[in-house]
């Protein structure tokens, strides 16, 4: 357990002497998620000082849709400080560059750092799923269609339902610019009775992050109209019995 550990904190970790480390570093990479042309996202990066003398850190290679709070910071012997990386894109397209660190007496290490700006756009198929009438203790399924006609990755954080009759698979999605992607929803009724609840499909859409969708379903009673013919037979019967 401790090896896996101790592996795990390496991938996260990038410099000799000096390092910088941050939990979604992978190898010597951090990749933003896809953010809206003209919004800001950022990282922050533990900057560590392992000599045992003080020393100034500097930082270049960045610029933009790429920035840093800091281009210089001073470190006490084995001491530590976050500098925040920022992205904010102006314009559709993949970034990248590649931020250079070094330490005044002893310590360097470079990172390659990724984006992609984007301006999503989500429709869907219908504006609404119905159901086929749904027995109490069994399911059905309807599907939806969700596609991306913005430039760039669409990202679906969550699907949320406005009732837990209602379910999906899938808790988030990646669909790429033009591409579509089809969701099977399954409806399990607990109780008898038509409903009309929703689906929020939550995504990086600037304009639409909350997309709702209608749902329209009816749970039934399979055995129903059985147990209320036998039970006025039997209360017909009874009846006849005392009289």
């Amino acid at each position: 357990m401790l090896c896996l550990f101790c592996a795990t904190a390496f991938s996260q970790v990038v410099g000799n002497g000096v390092t910088i480390t941050n939990f979604d570093i992978e190898g010597d990479e951090l990749a933003f998620s896809p953010t809206t042309v003209g919004t800001t996202a950022t990282f922050d990066l533990l900057v560590t000082n392992n000599v045992g003398v003080a020393q100034d850190v500097v930082f270049s290679g960045v610029d933009g849709p790429f920035g840093l709070d800091s281009t210089s910071i001073t470190l006490d012997p084995n001491a530590s400080e976050v500098i925040t990386l920022s992205f904010s894109p102006t314009e559709v397209g993949d970034f990248s560059a590649q931020l250079i660190f070094s330490g005044s007496i002893f310590g360097s290490g470079e990172l390659f750092i990724s984006g992609e700006g984007t301006q999503i756009d989500i429709t869907v198929d219908n504006g609404f799923v119905q159901f086929e009438n749904t027995a109490i203790g069994s399911s059905s399924t309807a599907v939806l269609t969700i596609s991306n006609i913005g430039s760039g990755t669409m990202l679906i954080s969550s699907f949320e339902f406005s009732d837990d009759q209602f379910t999906v698979e899938e808790e988030d999605l990646s669909i790429a610019e033009g591409e579509s992607y089809t969701i099977t929803i399954t409806f399990t009724p607990t109780i008898a009775g038509g409903t009309n609840e929703t689906l929020t499909i939550h995504s990086n859409d600037p304009d639409e992050a909350e997309y709702i969708i209608d749902l329209i379903a009816t749970g039934i009673s399979e055995v129903e109209g059985e147990l209320c013919g036998t039970w006025s037979l039997m209360w017909l019967l009874f009846v006849l019995s005392i009289t």
